[in-house]
């Protein structure tokens, strides 16, 4: 399979994993009712094995948790801030 493949799969399972860590939070805001804990940090940890499995076959190990961590911690700064901006917007219209 091709390398380009398995960055596109591992970047959407990190990004999946994120959204699935901030909606098991209590101060999520997507969602009427938060994720229950074993769905929202059990599904975010399989989506992060899925991503460190994918990076791993085009690149070294150590590389590949290292890019999985700093997805992650990306993604966990933007989420809630963008969430609260497009909440936002639509309470304005």
């Amino acid at each position: 399979m091709q390398p380009d493949l398995f960055l596109a799969i591992g970047s959407m399972a990190t990004v999946f994993a994120g959204m699935m860590f901030y909606c098991a939070s209590v101060q999520q805001r997507f969602f009427a009712q938060r994720l229950s804990g074993s769905m929202g940090v059990g599904g975010g940890a399989l989506l992060t094995l899925c991503a460190v499995v994918c990076f791993t076959y085009i690149m070294s190990l150590t590389t590949a948790l290292f890019m999985t961590v700093v997805l992650l911690m990306l993604w966990l700064c933007l989420l809630p801030p963008g969430i609260a901006l497009v909440k936002s917007r639509g309470e304005q219209r």
